[in-house]
């Protein structure tokens, strides 16, 4: 045989030979990383977790839970058993979160949208959830991002949710998560109210010192503030054990 033709046909074949390899692994590759994918997608995510220590607590008695939320928002409610955290002066671009207890229905954004990201599955209050997502396509709301988690506990459902614009909603959203947590009822009886007046007007703030849970108006808080000048005592319900370390 021709040694060139030899060398070319064992060249060739060889090469065809490694193409051939290097097709099956990097399918195989491609295989082992979907699978990959759909583990980790089927584990249990971990909650980002940040300093959460400025945060203001939320405590309900009612239905035995307490969440943590960033310092700068407010709460509002309305009637149906919901509770609402958002930045003061709330405008239709800011991001605001929100728990529904035992909801009448749940259907997820009242309006035209499309799933954001695919469900996963994280831990709020020490349960298993589905967190899901969607973002709306009405021409007046288009954008917007809806998250929101469902969790069952005794005779409850916590509806949880969270709606913004910002993409960071959903790190955002999660850490709101991971402060969830369920409670006992006190039973202390230190549980105190007192008045406050802010710029003339004077409402009933409530809270139980030594239940180690640094509630709203337990801080040092002016009881009187009018014409932006505040007075320099701590108010009633100031409970230094309860916000030493929060």
């Amino acid at each position: 045989m021709n040694l060139r033709k030899y060398l070319f046909t064992s060249s060739f074949i060889a090469t065809i030979t490694i193409v051939f390899v290097l097709l099956i692994a990097a399918g195989c590759a491609v295989i082992l990383q979907k699978q990959v994918d759909l583990n980790q997608r089927n584990q249990l995510n971990p909650i980002s977790s940040t300093d959460t220590t400025d945060w203001k607590t939320y405590r309900n008695e009612q239905y035995g839970f307490k969440v943590k939320y960033p310092n700068s928002f407010v709460k509002d409610f309305d009637e149906n058993d919901s509770i609402f955290w958002h930045p003061i002066g709330l405008s239709n671009t800011d991001t605001f979160f929100g728990i529904n207890i035992n909801p009448i229905m749940v259907n997820g954004p009242q309006e035209e949208s499309v799933q954001y990201k695919l469900p996963e599955q994280i831990e709020v209050g020490g349960i298993k959830v589905v967190l899901t997502s969607a973002k709306s396509t009405e021409e007046y709301n288009r954008g917007r991002i809806y998250l929101e988690a469902q969790v069952n506990q005794g005779t409850n459902q916590y509806f949880i949710f969270a709606s913004g614009y910002d993409t960071g909603i959903e790190d955002e959203f999660k850490i709101f998560l991971s402060t969830f947590k369920f409670i006992e009822p006190s039973n202390s009886s230190d549980s105190r109210c007192g008045n406050y007046e802010r710029n003339g007007v004077i409402t009933e703030q409530c809270a139980v010192c030594g239940d180690d849970v640094c509630e709203d108006y337990e801080r040092c808080v002016p009881s009187n503030v009018g014409g932006g000048i505040a007075t320099t005592d701590c108010g009633p319900l100031n409970c230094p054990e309860d916000c030493q370390n929060n």
